[in-house]
């Protein structure tokens, strides 16, 4: 991994929408890779499904197929009850505008041929790549909000 590149800024957090039972809340992990796999990634798959719903004007299915998951998790999905960053006092930390803008791109790239599902694991990898390669701009403060790392944490950073 190269320096880091950091635009400092702060994720926005969206006012409180709905409460729900924290008890169904995911587990908080330790390390980066479980905040990836447990609230990042449905994250993603969410805004992918969103756009391919609302530019691709792809049918719920047709979505499912493409994420290789049910029609319900899509609806879930769209609906925006699974895949959301729900803080603990209810609001919902954003998706900053320069990862929204990767997601589009990688949407364009999905919607070129809907009948390789191999496109959209190779832009998931590739936006995994992206967040990786720049923590603090959202590894980072996923991590502490949802995961157990301190303001201090330096584990995906380049440093000794």
């Amino acid at each position: 991994m190269g320096s880091l590149k950091s635009t400092d800024t702060e994720l926005q957090v969206e006012s409180p929408v709905k409460v729900r039972d924290r008890a169904k809340r995911l587990p908080g992990g330790h390390h980066p890779i479980e905040i990836e796999y447990w609230y990042i990634l449905p994250t993603l798959r969410r805004e992918v499904a969103v756009n391919l719903k609302e530019f691709g004007r792809l049918r719920q299915k047709e979505i499912a197929d493409i994420l290789g998951i049910t029609e319900a998790a899509v609806s879930q999905y769209i609906k925006g009850t699974r895949g959301v960053l729900e803080l603990e006092d209810g609001g919902i930390l954003l998706i900053p505008d320069w990862l929204i803008a990767e997601i589009k791109k990688s949407v364009n790239e999905i919607l070129k041929d809907t009948k390789d599902r191999s496109q959209f694991l190779k832009e998931i990898n590739r936006l995994m790549t992206v967040i990786r390669d720049n923590p603090l701009d959202f590894l980072c403060p996923v991590h502490i909000a949802f995961g157990r790392a301190d303001e201090n944490c330096k584990i995906c950073l380049d440093e000794p």
